[in-house]
């Protein structure tokens, strides 16, 4: 695994006060015990209608198991977990099942996998289609879905240190370019859905512990001037930050991301990694 910077924390069985204190080594969470696997953080409460309340942050029921909350309190102190090889003889269908409740997606089941393409054997209407073996864009998943899914688990299957997922924190974009103003940037999907385009907004922000950030410049476009405006700054912001880089390298290895905060990218791919397989799943709920 390549990653840069890391930090790294120990899980204990049972954890105890001592042992959450991690080493600081910079900014990556890295978790590398089996024990953190069990029904890791619970999310997205039911919405009802298009204006419900947003759904509350990553949180974890301590009394479900003792070795939770290490991983709950860095998924929310840092948008993301990193897993090395964690449980590689198992399916990434069944690893997702002991976190929590997948989404399905489009068409088939819930696990997606994620190949290097060139553009003419991908759908247009994929980054993969548009993008090729090139660097994939800084985005969140679905961002011109009003709600979408909460979290993002990324698994290697066949990796290399070559290739690098790229991670920056949409909060600190939210602390640079100020809230206010991405409350009130308006976008709108690219096409109409059901004949219209729906409004959404850059930052849905209800209460100060809540929010879900969007971002995708090829599938959300500015629907009014605040949004230009928005739209405009987060781009600035984006070209001054510099991505946090983690490599799927080693089968197993595991990459939960909150799709509400962290924007997420690749790294473009070499012709001797074009065998490179990550499998992707959708986590909305935790029961």
């Amino acid at each position: 695994m390549t990653a840069s910077p890391c930090l790294t924390a120990s899980l204990l069985s049972p954890v105890r006060s001592s042992d959450l204190s991690p080493v600081r080594k910079g900014c990556l969470y890295v978790l590398t015990r089996r024990a953190c696997a069990r029904r890791v953080f619970s999310c997205y409460h039911e919405c009802r209608g298009s204006n419900g309340p947003l759904p509350e942050v990553a949180t974890c029921d301590r009394s479900m198991s003792p070795n939770l909350h290490p991983i709950c309190s860095q998924l929310h102190r840092a948008g993301y977990v990193f897993l090395p090889s964690h449980l590689p003889g198992e399916s990434s269908e069944a690893v997702a099942r002991s976190m929590g409740a997948a989404v399905c997606v489009g068409k088939g089941g819930s696990v997606h996998q994620l190949k290097p393409k060139p553009e003419s054997d991908a759908p247009s209407t994929t980054y993969s289609g548009i993008y090729g073996s090139n660097i994939f864009p800084l985005h969140t998943d679905l961002a011109h879905w009003r709600f979408p899914p909460r979290f993002l688990l990324l698994r290697c299957v066949a990796g290399y240190d070559a290739v690098a997922t790229l991670l920056i924190d949409g909060a600190q974009v939210i602390e640079n370019i100020d809230h206010v103003v991405l409350s009130r940037a308006l976008v709108r999907p690219r096409r109409r859905v059901e004949g219209i385009f729906p409004l959404l907004r850059l930052y849905d922000r209800q209460q100060p512990d809540r929010g879900l950030l969007r971002w995708d410049e090829v599938f959300i476009r500015p629907a009014s001037r605040a949004g230009e405006i928005g739209v405009q700054k987060f781009r600035e912001c984006l070209a001054r930050s510099s991505p946090i880089s983690v490599s799927l390298a080693k089968q197993g290895d595991t990459l939960i991301i909150d799709n509400w905060r962290m924007l997420h990218g690749r790294s473009s791919v070499p012709p001797a990694c074009s065998a490179r397989v990550i499998e992707r799943l959708y986590l909305e709920k935790v029961s």
